[in-house]
């Protein structure tokens, strides 16, 4: 049982050896944990391509549910989503595009960045964003979110997706 504490205690000094910054380096330097991430901005939140191909995999997957024949365990399933997306000709879509909320993040309990696809051939169009209907307004406005390109961070290893 001594044997192999040590042996785990010794595997984590090594660990931990090897993420420490070398002696003779005064300042902080910035380690690449891996490659640059590349997604969709809307807003503040940055969805990475990976959270986005999941989410289309499983708006698809909802889509051909919907397509069956209902039976009386499907009256227990959400079949809000996916839906046609309303505003398809204003930001030139394609008219058959479905659209499917991306996962909500922190304490919010609603998104409002929805991903868009085509159910034919189950491809990914675009990242939107929706906006606050104001009270003079009939419908909700939708903006197409910014592809971007970030840099990793050494947070990256702490989080649960998979890249």
């Amino acid at each position: 049982m001594q044997f192999l504490n040590f042996i785990i205690i010794s595997i984590y000094l090594f660990w931990t050896l090897g993420l420490a910054l070398p002696a003779h380096e005064s300042k902080v330097v910035e380690r690449n944990f891996g490659p640059d991430h590349k997604g969709y901005q809307c807003g503040t939140k940055k969805y990475i391509m990976f959270d986005i191909d999941v989410a289309v995999k499983n708006a698809c997957r909802a889509y051909s549910y919907q397509r069956k024949p209902k039976t009386f365990w499907s009256i227990f399933r959400d079949d809000s989503y996916p839906r046609l997306f309303p505003e398809a000709k204003s930001l030139k879509i394609p008219s058959k595009a479905q659209m499917w909320p991306l996962p909500p993040t922190g304490l919010n309990v609603v998104s409002y960045n929805y991903v868009i696809f085509t159910p034919a051939d189950c491809k990914f169009v675009k990242v939107v964003h929706k906006s606050h209907k104001k009270k003079h307004e009939k419908h909700e406005k939708y903006e197409i979110c910014k592809y971007v390109v970030w840099p990793s961070s050494w947070t990256d290893i702490f989080k649960p997706s998979k890249r």
